[in-house]
């Protein structure tokens, strides 16, 4: 895996906890 494709997973997983947590 691309460095590029390790950031973007990163920012869906932070995402994913922000919207989790926003609830």
């Amino acid at each position: 895996a691309s460095v590029l494709e390790k950031v973007i997973d990163s920012v869906q997983y932070l995402l994913f906890c922000f919207s989790y947590f926003v609830k």
